[in-house]
């Protein structure tokens, strides 16, 4: 009953790796139950490839099916994609999704070291005044 699938937050390389373990990996057991062209290996998993881990065992089904038990999330084994921070952050200048923070796309993403225009936008985050409770700070781009 068991399979594989790939988990990941966004641009850490899920897709990639849902081709590789579909090319690459098959579960002989689940083709002797279900026929040659199930391999054990779906391209994500159950409760949703790039949404946290707390979410498994929550009960959060992706996927309808008729023979339900096949897709239970504990019978899953998620194969999880991490990658380097810096350049995981030049990727998400890139494809950002559904994250949003200030920051001037074209000419300095990712902003690890702010510039004249984001000093001007953040400026009591930036002198270590910053106060959590603060909500003008938190501005939409």
């Amino acid at each position: 009953e068991r399979f594989t699938a790939p988990a990941g937050i966004f641009n850490s390389g899920t897709n990639l790796m849902a081709e590789l373990l579909i090319a690459n990996c098959v579960n002989p057991e689940r083709q002797k139950k279900y026929g040659r062209q199930n391999l054990g290996v779906r391209w994500q998993v159950n409760w949703g490839k790039h949404q946290p881990p707390k979410h498994r065992l929550a009960g959060h089904a992706v996927y309808e099916d008729k023979n339900k038990d096949e897709l239970k999330n504990e019978n899953i084994l998620p194969i999880v994609t991490i990658r380097d921070p810096y350049s995981w952050l030049q990727s998400m200048c890139r494809h950002r999704y559904a994250t949003h923070w200030f920051h001037e796309a074209t000419l300095h993403c990712p902003n690890l070291v702010p510039n004249e225009v984001e000093r001007e936008f953040y400026p009591t985050a930036l002198d270590g005044s910053y106060k959590r409770d603060r909500i003008d700070l938190h501005k939409k781009d």
